[in-house]
């Protein structure tokens, strides 16, 4: 439903142009919705791919808010007090905060500054990988900015489990979008690549009769980088033809082992694709996505990799597990089990029917479930709650 132009002011809070990229089509269909959009977003502290830019062009004005992904205290602070300025400044109806950061920040600052509605979209719980006082502490801030929102978007029915067992908030205040996910997925463009795999492989420097499992994410420990590259010896021993092919950048946060990252830039059946501007181009490479993450909210990978037609092999990870129809798009296994990671992969490279099967039922699973058009009227109907 379209509605009139005076509907008010969202203004989003994202840690980082790259993280932008989870916000990409959603900016202008709220604004096509009668909506005045801002976006306030930092520079990545150290890193080379932070910019005070979208990675897209949408009805949105962008703020320098100078978020750092990780803990940089008198940073933070700073960041802080600009996105209270900010707030009283814009005197938004809306704020939407996500990713650890920008939550954290955009909860606080939207709360000092009573904005009515304060939507935190949970995308992920970055303590389910941590033990210890940072356990301790990232359960204790994300109460604290569920507290401070008026409505709580969960990117999977998996993810409220968990939040509501370990105490975070009460079931009766969280929702899912549609099937999942807090921007949903562009079925049009991953549907719509006509690369032949002989083609893709060729620019990617793949033989055409190689069994490609692919990785797309953040090359770091919790998306299971390690564990992949710790199965991949044994994969190769059963299948000779196996290569992997990884996209994806490693990181100063949760780094992985030197000694992994030697292996998997010597490796003669591993591909380093680095972050890639199209991703379809490397699903249309690949044979079956692997993807052993230990925590998720709702994978954008794994829908992505579903919608191009492949099945997924992974841990039963919360978020996984919302975003495979497990048993028919792919096969999931218990978290850190590489043995069982190992079956699961050799069992699916050894049968061509499961894998063009598996593959078919994925595509329709997400274009059913996930669509961004769907996702995007049911955040939108939660902004008309007034």
């Amino acid at each position: 439903m379209t509605v009139g132009p005076s509907n008010g002011k969202v203004l989003y809070f994202i840690t980082s142009s790259l993280s932008s990229r989870l916000l990409r089509g959603q900016l202008d269909y709220v604004a096509s919705q009668g909506f005045e959009v801002v976006v306030g977003v930092g520079v990545e502290v150290g890193s080379d791919v932070g910019h005070l830019t979208l990675d897209f062009d949408e009805a949105a004005r962008v703020v320098d808010i100078g978020f750092a992904r990780e803990i940089a205290l008198i940073n933070d602070l700073k960041s802080l007090f600009r996105a209270i300025q900010l707030v009283r400044k814009e005197r938004p109806s809306i704020v939407n905060f996500s990713t650890p950061k920008a939550a954290l920040i955009g909860a606080f600052s939207a709360w000092i500054c009573r904005v009515p509605q304060r939507v935190y979209v949970v995308r992920g719980l970055r303590y389910e990988t941590s033990t210890g006082v940072g356990r301790r502490l990232l359960i204790a801030l994300e109460k604290l900015i569920c507290r401070s929102a008026t409505h709580i978007i969960m990117n999977g029915a998996s993810l409220i489990d968990v939040a509501v067992a370990d105490g975070l908030v009460s079931r009766d205040r969280c929702r899912v979008l549609a099937g999942g996910s807090g921007n949903g997925i562009d079925t049009s463009v991953l549907v719509a690549v006509d690369e032949s795999k002989r083609a893709a492989r060729t620019k990617l420097g793949i033989p055409p009769d190689a069994l490609v499992v692919g990785f797309v994410g953040r090359l770091t420990k919790d998306k299971g980088i390690v564990d992949l590259a710790q199965i991949l010896p044994d994969l190769v021993e059963r299948h000779p033809a196996v290569v992997l092919l990884a996209v994806g950048g490693f990181e100063d946060g949760d780094p992985v082992p030197s000694s992994t990252r030697q292996q998997l830039e010597s490796s003669d059946h591993v591909i380093m694709a680095g972050w890639v501007e199209n991703p379809a181009q490397a699903y249309a490479a690949m044979d079956l996505l692997a993807f052993p993450s230990y925590r998720e909210g709702l994978p954008n990978v794994v829908l992505e990799a579903q919608l191009a037609g492949l099945p997924v092999v992974g841990y039963r990870a919360t978020g996984t597990v919302d975003a495979v129809d497990e048993g028919k798009t792919g096969l999931l296994v218990p978290v850190s089990d590489t043995t069982a990671l190992t079956d699961a992969a050799s069992t699916v490279l050894n049968d061509s029917a499961m894998l063009e099967k598996m593959g078919s039922e994925a595509r329709a699973f997400v274009e059913e479930r996930f669509s961004r058009e769907v996702v995007w009227a049911d955040l939108v109907s939660v902004y008309n709650e007034r």
